[in-house]
């Protein structure tokens, strides 16, 4: 845990009563009284609070930040308190709660279920703690009676993080005073992978915009263009008609101007949820689109020289070029539609 840096997300006035189970008892009153002084001026809350490690407990106030030096961290670790963030710049999360529910906690889920698609800053470990504050009258007068109550806690959370697919992700636990339970444990947001990704990528999949693509096809796969690829001067000594044409589409604008499309959109769509190197995967993607791509372009292959065909004959009677125009457009608007979609479902299929 060395080097952590620790998220206490929670309302005011429960991580003060949280913090201070963690101090002795004249550190405890000094940090108190610091926050009530806060509390008393309108409602004021300081600027922040963070705890460090440190051999010898202590209370410091500098520039409305309150600081709490003390053994209750693991050393090199630090842990900032904020109500909440749009952004976790951290490496473990921990959520808490009193016996008075925290505001917003479904708005913090969503927040963090986001946070953990990010590909930079994700957090390493979430956990919501159910937290006996004894600041909060319950009528819990004994510990039976306030387990029960941490359970009835347990019991109603449990459901909001499963609707947000959380529940294997956020590790819950009850404190009454065990800091270890606080700091120990195992690394569970890898299971994100296969709880969120994945229904994540099936909607960026529905997600994908043809409609730039089916409007590039239109206005750029036109006879103008087609003529440029089969004209006479381009194919006169080919050995191999149906090759020389297809090898000239993929060395055209059109090809390369449909691949900056889908690659754009690919990226656009994948972006928030990738974990792997995206230029690597989009080239791997390129490489095999135009496989395929030549593939079907040349199904029905017929080896046709050029040699002693003149440009005249081959204006009047070959219409293999009017056969390959139409071939891309098929190619065009529904086999590399189908490849995409295939693309994107074999990479949802890598999270179940």
């Amino acid at each position: 845990m060395e080097n952590e840096n620790i998220w206490l997300v929670g309302e005011y006035s429960t991580v003060v009563s949280f913090l201070s189970t963690m101090l002795s008892e004249t550190t405890r009153d000094h940090f108190k009284s610091i926050c009530k002084s806060y509390s008393r001026n309108e409602s004021r809350q300081p600027a922040g609070i963070r705890v460090l490690y440190n051999d010898e407990e202590c209370v410091e106030v500098q520039e409305d930040i309150v600081t709490i030096k003390c053994q209750a961290v693991p050393a090199g670790c630090q842990m900032e308190w904020h109500y909440f963030t749009q952004e976790y710049l951290c490496n473990f999360i921990i959520l808490l709660f009193s016996f008075r529910f925290e505001k917003e906690i479904e708005i913090k889920l969503k927040s963090i279920k986001k946070q953990l698609l990010r590909s930079n800053y994700q957090p390493q470990r979430v956990k919501a703690v159910l937290f006996d504050d004894p600041n909060i009258r319950t009528g819990a007068t004994d510990l039976s009676q306030s387990c029960s109550e941490l359970q009835r806690m347990h019991d109603t959370l449990l459901p909001l993080l499963k609707r947000e697919k959380l529940d294997r992700i956020v590790e819950v636990i009850q404190y009454q005073g065990d800091r270890d339970i606080i700091f120990g444990g195992g690394d569970n947001t890898l299971c994100y992978i296969s709880d969120i990704l994945k229904d994540t990528v099936d909607q960026s999949r529905k997600d994908f915009a043809w409609e730039a693509f089916d409007g590039f096809v239109f206005e750029e796969w036109n006879e103008n263009n087609c003529e440029e690829i089969t004209k006479y001067d381009r194919i006169r000594n080919s050995n191999d008609l149906i090759l020389s044409y297809t090898d000239a589409f993929f060395d055209s604008k059109v090809w390369l101007n449909a691949l900056k499309i889908l690659r754009d959109e690919y990226f656009r769509c994948m972006n928030t949820v990738s974990f792997w190197n995206m230029e690597s995967e989009w080239a791997r993607i390129e490489a095999l689109l135009k496989q395929q791509s030549k593939a079907f372009l040349m199904r029905a292959h017929k080896k046709i020289t050029m040699k002693g065909i003149t440009e005249v004959e081959y204006g009047k009677s070959m219409k293999y070029d009017i056969e390959f125009q139409n071939d891309v457009r098929t190619l065009l608007t529904t086999h590399i539609k189908a490849f995409i979609n295939q693309v994107l479902k074999d990479t949802a299929s890598i999270f179940q």
